[in-house]
């Protein structure tokens, strides 16, 4: 296709043809259509743990989903993530040192009120206890059912995040 031509050569004879055929496209034409390219940002989740063999296995469980997941090992290494990219979804353990897991969340959610927010833990009453509306996720729940919570919450932000109009409260402060 081509006889050998050099591409340049084809390119312009296609740009004449397309020219000579009235096909215009973007604004040199007033009847084109003009087409808006809206860039997708991967949805991004936050996991964090102070116990090495669970954040290892949240790992195994995120890997491979088309998503940008960021780990921290505490409350103060997440919150300097957060402040480098606000995250669609963030996972955090309970019991943690220093600030624990729930402090850490409702601190995240006073600032960025658009953020899905789950604690990661083995005390199922724990929402109750505190009186929080903070989801809890037990640590022992299946991997394939967590991938499959985690794409269904990144996949309706990511609808929220792409649809005209839409008001940006993931990254109000």
């Amino acid at each position: 296709m081509g006889g050998g031509r050099p591409l340049e050569s084809r390119l312009d004879a296609a740009s004449a043809v397309a020219a000579r055929s009235r096909l215009f496209v973007g604004a040199h034409h007033p009847a084109a259509v003009q087409l808006q390219l809206v860039p997708v940002v991967p949805a991004s989740v936050l996991v964090v743990d102070d116990e090495p063999a669970a954040l290892d296995a949240l790992r195994r469980t995120l890997r491979n989903l088309p998503l940008e997941v960021r780990y921290a090992q505490n409350a103060v290494e997440a919150l300097a993530l957060v402040a480098a990219g606000v995250p669609d979804l963030l996972i955090s353990d309970f019991s943690m040192p220093g600030m624990d897991g729930l402090a850490l969340l409702q601190q995240v959610k006073q600032h960025h009120p658009g953020v899905i927010c789950f604690l990661h833990t083995s005390f199922r009453a724990l929402p109750s206890t505190f009186g929080v509306d903070i989801p809890v996720l037990d640590k022992a729940c299946d991997p394939a059912a967590l991938r499959q919570l985690v794409w269904s919450i990144v996949d309706e932000q990511l609808a929220v995040r792409t649809s005209p109009g839409r008001r940006d409260s993931a990254t109000s402060t």
